[in-house]
């Protein structure tokens, strides 16, 4: 029985993106295709957790493989390996998706409260302690201290 190839180490796998992305800085589609086909699921499997979107989801990751085409400079590969570079992009672009879909809600706030997600908040209840104003009872949303079982 042959015994199967170890899998390739974090750092083999960072020195291979970096070529790859060399590449598409020097115009090689193919080297874009190469970086998509490795990266392509995870990604969409990640935006589709953040937006909870298919159609969001697929945009995300549509917009951070065209971003690496035409920018390819923006990754530094000093600076981290490629696929958290492109998943920490894909992360963003997905809440910015998420969040701008007109009352869309995001899939993080759907899962507030159920088991194994992380969140100990009970779903309906608002975020504590954020400073961006995402509280919805201080945001002044009617029916918001209401809705939390909280005066105002």
């Amino acid at each position: 029985m042959v015994a199967d190839a170890p899998p390739p180490s974090r750092s083999d796998e960072d020195a291979w993106c970096t070529a790859l992305v060399d590449r598409v800085a020097a115009g090689e589609a193919q080297a874009l295709e190469e970086l998509y086909d490795r990266y392509a699921r995870p990604a969409y499997s990640l935006a589709l957790r953040v937006t909870g979107d298919t159609t969001f989801a697929e945009e995300a990751v549509q917009e951070v493989f065209l971003a690496v085409w035409r920018q390819p400079e923006r990754f530094q590969a000093g600076r981290g390996g490629f696929g958290t570079w492109l998943l920490a992009a894909v992360h963003h672009k997905g809440r910015r998706r998420g969040s701008a879909g007109g009352g869309s809600t995001t899939a993080s706030a759907r899962v507030a409260g159920r088991p194994g997600t992380g969140c100990l908040r009970p779903a309906g209840e608002p975020a504590r302690g954020r400073s961006r104003g995402t509280d919805a009872r201080r945001a002044g949303t009617p029916g918001a201290a209401g809705a939390a079982g909280v005066a105002a």
